[in-house]
């Protein structure tokens, strides 16, 4: 698991939506934020166990 924080223009909500349409699961930090903390303008996102030639495909 790793946290990316993300670009501008990308925001959580539009890059999550992106990631999905490709088949990419990311969650949005919100999800994660215990108040009276706020979320970072970031994504978790999770690795199984997959090859390198698997993660590096043009």
């Amino acid at each position: 698991m790793c946290w990316w924080e993300l670009p501008e223009p990308w925001r959580t909500d539009t890059f999550v939506a992106a990631a999905a349409r490709r088949g990419i699961a990311v969650t949005p930090g919100a999800a994660f934020a215990v108040p009276p903390t706020t979320a970072h303008h970031a994504i978790r996102l999770g690795l199984a166990s997959p090859t390198p030639d698997a993660l590096w495909r043009p």
